[in-house]
């Protein structure tokens, strides 16, 4: 058995929510063993908190026990008007799942092969429309509580998404992006972090505030999680002064905290986490205003990383050659979306994606690209 997550994409041009909910809803296979359900698309009358939970009572009409659920503020590319990630566990795996809450927050505990995890959806600050700084330490405060209380450590993050709202955008002379960096740092001081950071998608999301979507792993004995770095490219958290943004009142300029891709491997099952990734080599932006170009170096840049000769450079003999089982991919502007279509299915036929409108965190970038890669064990 390979992972036992399967990760699946369903998109509607139903324009209304309620019915476009219901319509995702009734074509999903099964109901049964479904982790998490992220919703894609545009807030619905000016409000997040109103869209999710109206995407909340929607859902809970046609399940007896909740999964997790989240709403991400980026509007599908293509015909669709909303999209719909789904995280389920495979029919025969060896695996269950606990939903429960904690101060209000939903997550779910999972013990599979590889061991116990806990999955956190779409967590954001009590006030989103504090600060950015301000929301930061909100989220990082709750997560820390959280993951204490199921006797999990920040080391074992594995995977992380953050959505930034307008991530290139400046608060009080400080750009948000690097505002979420500062907050992000400040947590991860509180640990050594054995198995290197998390793999990690920084991106924008169209409202001011910050959410962040999670999974951590307490590893049982014959599970090896492995951080996979890029020689294209120099790692994140050693990027130099010159591509961090600084600001008028916050002088700190924290390095982004993220590896490339995270490997989960046990006897049974193996799982590469492949982070956002965009047209960078070494630690500068490539291709400038070529959407093109950028798309194709993107896709490069993965297929390196997930290759055998990179694996085997970061201390991991395989004996077959990984492969991508689902992506997400971001493209700054609507109308370059048949370009980088093209480009990724030339490259990578008929596998699970979706495709988002949202800005990438430098503004020169034009495509970003996560995804999911599996081996055979």
């Amino acid at each position: 058995m390979n992972n036992p997550i399967q990760t699946s994409y369903f998109e509607t041009a139903e324009p209304e929510l309620e019915l476009a909910i219901s319509q995702l809803i009734s074509v999903l296979p099964s109901k049964q063993k479904i982790v998490s359900l992220a919703f894609f698309g545009n807030i619905i009358n000016n409000s997040y908190h109103a869209t999710l939970n109206s995407i909340r009572n929607c859902v809970a009409a046609h399940f007896t026990t909740l999964p997790l659920i989240s709403f991400i503020p980026q509007p599908t590319l293509g015909v669709s008007s909303f999209g719909l990630e789904v995280n389920s566990l495979k029919p025969l795996s060896e695996s269950t799942i606990e939903f429960k809450k904690f101060n209000s927050i939903p997550y779910a505990l999972i013990d599979l092969q590889w061991g116990k995890s806990i999955w956190i959806e779409g967590l954001s600050a009590d006030c989103i429309s504090d600060k950015y700084s301000n929301q930061g330490l909100n989220i990082f405060t709750k997560l820390t509580e959280l993951l204490h209380f199921e006797g999990f450590e920040p080391h074992q993050i594995v995977r992380q998404w953050n959505y930034i709202g307008n991530i290139v955008d400046f608060e009080n002379g400080n750009q948000h992006y690097q505002l979420f960096n500062n907050a992000r740092t400040k947590f991860y001081e509180q640990d050594n972090f054995v198995y290197g950071f998390p793999a990690a998608t920084g991106i924008s999301i169209s409202t001011n505030c910050l959410l962040v979507s999670l999974i951590a792993v307490k590893p049982s004995f014959e599970t090896r999680i492995i951080p996979i770095d890029n020689t294209l490219q120099i790692p994140a958290y050693k990027y130099s002064n010159s591509v961090l943004v600084g600001g008028e009142t916050e002088h700190l300029k924290s390095t982004p905290k993220f590896e490339r891709a995270k490997v989960l491997i046990s006897s049974k099952q193996c799982i590469i986490f492949v982070s956002g990734t965009a047209a960078i080599r070494n630690e500068k932006s490539s291709h400038i205003d070529n959407v093109s170009l950028q798309t194709i170096e993107t896709i490069a840049n993965i297929n390196y990383l997930i290759s055998s000769v990179n694996l085997k450079n970061n201390g991991w003999q395989v004996k077959s050659e990984a492969k991508l089982s689902s992506l997400r991919v971001y493209v700054k502007n609507k109308n370059d979306f048949e370009i980088v279509k093209l480009e990724v299915e030339k490259a990578w036929p008929a596998i699970q994606s979706i495709y988002l409108e949202a800005e990438v965190c430098r503004p020169e970038l034009l495509v970003e690209i996560e995804g999911i890669a599996e081996i055979q064990i």
